[in-house]
């Protein structure tokens, strides 16, 4: 399975609590949407982690741009989707993307298992008492013969999003008719 490695150095897969009645059908992270990427999420306790959020893919051929290589918009929601749940995975709260900026270095081949990471700088001045607030997450995605903990991964795609962290009654609103 793709994702042993991070259970084998300690890491513990993220699980979104979706409230009761509402369709997670998430095209990236949603393990029932038919035509979805199924991407699941790792991260530790330890210090060196405790703010960064994992995944890994291979993009299909299915999700190929240019010939051989993999499309631009899938590895914008590959980094997007890393980004949301590092979100959750520091304040266990949702977050919705209101700006989202990439840079692609070099590209992704097809068929090929790349590295997903997002991270939030806990430097920044974010109040989270608040019912509604914004913090700036980091992400990039990298490919690595050494795995994920390779000290020099070859960067693919860096990107930074604006995240507006919003209250859980605020989200279900938007599921309600």
């Amino acid at each position: 399975m793709q994702y042993n490695e991070f259970l084998k150095i300690g890491m513990e897969e993220i699980h979104v609590d979706v409230p009761p009645g509402i369709d997670h059908h998430c095209f990236a992270c949603s393990q029932k949407n038919s035509v979805g990427l199924h991407l699941r999420f790792f991260s530790s306790s330890s210090p060196e982690y405790s703010n960064k959020v994992f995944s890994k893919f291979k993009v299909f051929y299915d999700f190929c741009g240019f010939p051989r290589y993999a499309h631009g918009g899938i590895l914008a929601t590959l980094l997007d989707e890393v980004m949301a749940h590092t979100v959750y995975r520091k304040f266990k709260r949702y977050g919705v993307t209101k700006e989202l900026s990439l840079r692609y270095l070099k590209p992704v081949l097809i068929e090929q298992y790349i590295y997903i990471q997002g991270e939030i700088n806990l430097e920044q001045n974010i109040d989270i008492s608040q019912k509604k607030f914004e913090v700036q997450v980091y992400g990039k995605i990298f490919s690595s013969d050494n795995g994920v903990l390779d000290p020099n991964p070859v960067i693919n795609v860096k990107g930074k999003a604006q995240m507006v962290i919003l209250p859980l009654e605020r989200y279900k609103l938007n599921y309600t008719k």
